[in-house]
């Protein structure tokens, strides 16, 4: 991603699906870190979730629609994951989409959806930042991308910031007391371990700015499952 040109509706298909494979290349370290305090099923069920956002995408051509019409799509086809977090990205991505509704994907329409996205997450799962849940990555991330284009305009050097607001926020979760979800009722189990819905949240936006190179986004989140093993 360049100043120069904003991502396309192929962009994002094509982030969506990298997104799917790499959950899937990662699911086990996912599903590690939850085994922490929760069910240890956050990387399998975000690969469910994100098969069926695939296979929504092989059914249907959006290479002349509008973004919000693909994440509308995504967010249909994630909302049938059982559990919490199908109801989240679904609420994510279509609160992101709302958001667009029409605009250029210029830097000050993907910082609104990227708000409005952790904004969907947060109302969906009564839950705020030093939760130790996903929106810990979510809010950072959403910060240092908006506060990036503010200052320079460039989208390259505000999608690098939100992924270290993205790294950054996951890795902060190690140390915070869990308020919200299965892992509030096994707050000492999840001490010193990223949060896994914030570890996959982390994940989409390296997916997202570094392609297949992970080993930022490993090193964040491998470290405090290892430690916990």
């Amino acid at each position: 991603m360049t100043a120069a040109t904003p991502p396309t509706t192929r962009d994002i298909e094509n982030w969506l699906r990298a997104l799917a494979r790499a959950l899937g290349e990662e699911q086990h370290l996912l599903d590690e870190l939850d085994a922490g305090a929760g069910d240890g099923d956050h990387g399998a069920t975000m690969v469910i979730g994100f098969r069926r956002v695939v296979a929504e995408l092989d059914r249907t051509s959006f290479a002349d629609r509008l973004p919000e019409e693909l994440l509308r799509a995504a967010a249909r086809a994630f909302a049938g994951v059982g559990g919490s977090i199908g109801p989240l990205w679904a609420a994510a991505l279509l609160r992101a989409a709302r958001t667009l509704d029409g605009r250029a994907l210029d830097g000050a329409a993907l910082a609104q959806a990227l708000r409005a996205a952790a904004e969907g997450m947060a109302h969906i799962g009564s839950a705020r930042r030093d939760d130790r849940t996903l929106l810990d990555a979510m809010y950072p991330a959403a910060d240092a991308f908006a506060a990036s284009w503010n200052s320079h305009g460039d989208l390259a050097r505000a999608a690098a910031a939100g992924l270290r607001g993205a790294l950054d926020g996951a890795a902060a979760t190690r140390t915070m007391i869990a308020r919200r979800g299965r892992a509030s009722r096994n707050a000492a189990l999840a001490g010193g371990r990223v949060d896994a819905g914030a570890a996959s949240v982390a994940l989409a936006w390296t997916t997202a700015v570094l392609g297949t190179d992970r080993e930022p986004w490993r090193h964040t989140v491998a470290t405090s499952a290892a430690s916990n093993a």
